[in-house]
This record gives C-alpha cells, sequence and structure tokens, in this order.
C-alpha cells in the first residue's frame, strides 16, 4: 500500500499514524493511582512523630479531621465515606 496507493491515501495514513502516536503518548503521561479498600479490622491509628511513619507516638481514634463537619449517624468512620464524594452538603 504504501508504494501503490494515491498521494491523498498515503497522507491520510500517516496523519493516522502520528495521531495514534500522539494519544498513546498523552496515555502514558496520565498519571496512575492505587485503588485501595479498607481492611475488615484496621489498624491502630496513632500520631507520627514528626510525621515519620516509623515513630508513633499516642494512639488516637479513627475519625474525620475536625476541620469537617462531623459524620451523620449511619455513615462509616472510615476514608471510604471522604474517597466516595461525602461532602457536607449531603447532610443537610
Amino acid at each position: 500500500m504504501a508504494q501503490a496507493a494515491p498521494n491523498e491515501l498515503k497522507q491520510a495514513r500517516g496523519r493516522l499514524i502520528e495521531l495514534k502516536r500522539q494519544r498513546q503518548s498523552f496515555e502514558d503521561d496520565l498519571p496512575t493511582l492505587m485503588v485501595m479498600e479498607e481492611m475488615a479490622q484496621p489498624r491502630p491509628a496513632f500520631i507520627l512523630k514528626r510525621g515519620a511513619y516509623d515513630a508513633p507516638t499516642e494512639k488516637v481514634a479513627r475519625g474525620v479531621p475536625a476541620a469537617l463537619p462531623p459524620m451523620p449517624e449511619g455513615y462509616p468512620n472510615n476514608a471510604s465515606v471522604l474517597r466516595n464524594g461525602w461532602s457536607a452538603r449531603n447532610i443537610r
């Protein structure tokens, strides 16, 4: 086809190949993320000394950050609520 096809077809094929290359490049540049799920039995939570994961200090209860409104009754007390888009407008 590369030799016998009309120029118009050769140009269209070249454009298609370039567009596929651009799409692949775009997809390769997209960030990926891990999707996690809650453990059946959550690990204990601790305040970390200066943010170091290997230097736990005081044990704390799990909950929503104090900067957010409290969780309504019936909502699970874990990160899945925040991850799934819960917000203050949901409790009005």
